[in-house]
């Protein structure tokens, strides 16, 4: 995930058009590193199923350019990611350990994944109603 964000932030360096358009891909990786730092067990198998996801994206890309630069740099983000995701989903020694540190955990990162998950259920509840609003005014009109 940290090979993604930096390529991700490299990329959007060229360009400002590119930094907006790459911008949901950094805040999914920001979030999903958050998720793995409070041990959401959620987040790990959504971060493996959106690492497994840019991997096979980037291997698709690589299939598709054949060469250059931006092949090159697919496969530097897509292997990495696709050896994350298995790592995360199939390792049962990541998966003891995530468990144990579970366990182990302070209480305040324990209250912070809860105001963090509540804070994005707050949110994507907001977003849906601005949808609605928004909707019903247009067939209003």
């Amino acid at each position: 995930m940290l090979i993604e964000l930096a390529a991700l932030l490299y990329i959007s360096s060229f360009d400002v058009d590119a930094a907006v358009r790459f911008s949901p891909r950094l805040l999914i990786v920001l979030l999903i590193v958050f998720g793995l730092w409070v041990q959401s067990n959620v987040v790990r198998y959504l971060g493996a199923v959106w690492l497994a996801f840019v991997g096979v994206a980037a291997g698709w890309q690589f299939y598709q350019g054949g060469g250059g630069p931006v092949a090159v740099l697919a496969q530097i983000v897509g292997v990495p990611c696709i050896v994350a995701s298995a790592i995360s989903v199939f390792s049962k020694t990541f998966s003891d350990e995530f468990a144990c540190a579970r366990q182990n955990q302070p209480r305040s990162k324990s209250a912070l994944k809860r105001i963090v998950f509540g804070v994005l259920i707050a949110a994507a509840v907001a977003a849906a109603m601005n949808d609605i609003y928004r909707l019903a005014l247009k067939f209003h009109s």
